[in-house]
């Protein structure tokens, strides 16, 4: 089976993931180092590791044992027992190596179980958690990691609970209390002001992803979002490099080579496709681009999946 390039709760069961989960809206699963989602983005080479998987859902993950070796937006993180790691939209990761003791909580929403929340009317839940992006996991203090597992564990009894006639508001709830102990934990824990709008800038930064991960396969040039945007390239890649560490260039190139690594996995797509549907001006072009950021020529790399 092709390895997709997003995890969503949606893909779940199509990859056998056994999660308690509702209305493909909200999921929370206790996973392992055999966990399936693991598996499933493993390259069948050996040699070659973990793919790297787009979230497009909001991610929570508790590590209750073990640690693992994780790959986020193309920078490594260990985590270890106690880490809590919040994933926002268009975020990558790439899990590079896991503990044979490796446990932990993953808490998956989606946009829309959140924005029909009680106090979220405005739809600025994801906002919420802009300003750990930089910053996207922290090693809590066990009775902090307690209640976060044990909040954890509630969501998922609550999922269980089918027979409620108000099952969706009372899980919207308690996901918003669990959220105001998530902000509560970080606040006393790092001495951050809760912020409940963004910056002009964090603004900036959100509509560029949502505009790459849209365009990315026609769109190359730091030109164009900034158009969109409405501010020149040289600003663009400021914001980015100030809130992420990686210039507009870099985004842009990392987006094109997940897409690219995509395709080449597919048995039809041939090297020439993708570099057309990757809207380079030939195959010779798109060639020198993937081995200048990836070691290998693409064919050499389709060969290898």
């Amino acid at each position: 089976m092709k390895t997709n390039t997003y995890i969503n709760i949606a893909e779940l069961d199509r990859h056998g993931i056994s999660a308690d989960s509702f209305q493909q809206e909200f999921a929370v699963i206790d996973i392992d180092s055999n966990f399936n989602s693991f598996k499933r983005i493993k390259e069948k080479d050996a040699g070659k590791g973990f793919n790297s998987v787009r979230i497009d859902q909001l991610f929570f993950l508790l590590v209750t044992e073990g640690t693992a070796q994780i790959s986020i937006d193309y920078t490594p993180h260990t985590l270890c027992k106690n880490t809590f790691l919040i994933l926002l939209p268009t975020h990558t990761i790439q899990p590079l190596i896991i503990s044979p003791d490796f446990k932990g909580k993953l808490l998956m929403v989606t946009r829309a179980f959140l924005d029909e929340c009680p106090t979220n009317k405005k739809g600025k839940g994801f906002e919420q958690f802009m300003y750990i992006r930089k910053e996207p996991w922290s090693i809590m203090e066990e009775k902090h990691a307690a209640i976060l597992n044990n909040y954890m564990t509630d969501l998922q009894n609550k999922i269980h609970n089918r027979t409620h006639f108000l099952q969706k508001d009372m899980l919207q709830n308690a996901l918003i209390g669990f959220f105001i102990e998530v902000r509560n934990i970080f606040i006393s824990k790092n001495g951050m002001v809760a912020k409940t709008t963004l910056s002009r800038k964090e603004e900036l930064f959100e509509q560029f992803l949502r505009l790459l991960f849209k365009h990315c396969k026609e769109e190359h040039s730091v030109t164009f979002y900034a158009d969109k945007l409405f501010i020149t390239p040289q600003y663009l890649s400021l914001i980015l490099k100030g809130l992420s560490g990686k210039s507009a260039n870099k985004w842009i190139n990392d987006a094109i080579i997940i897409e690219a690594k995509t395709l080449l996995k597919t048995p039809q797509m041939t090297v020439q496709r993708v570099a057309d549907t990757l809207h380079f001006s030939d195959q010779s072009t798109f060639g020198k681009f993937f081995k200048k950021h990836i070691g290998i020529s693409p064919t050499e790399y389709k060969k290898s999946v």
